[in-house]
């Protein structure tokens, strides 16, 4: 049964992150303007911004230093 919370919504697009600092992965959001993927690393929460480009790329894993 699905939740009817969910209902009509459509899921924010992301991309998997690998954090570097700490080993984890996370999900990075696309942020509501649509310019840009953002979020943190969830352990230490340094910040992560990867800018969206005309032509951009189809990466769906991405490594963050």
């Amino acid at each position: 049964m699905s939740d009817p919370r969910e209902e009509g919504k459509t899921p924010r697009p992301f991309i998997n992150m690998h954090f570097k600092c700490c080993n984890v992965y996370a999900r990075v959001h696309l942020n509501h303007d649509g310019t840009a993927y953002t979020g943190h690393c969830p352990h230490c929460a340094a910040p992560i911004t990867i800018r969206v480009a005309p032509g951009g790329s189809d990466a769906k894993f991405w490594s963050a230093e």
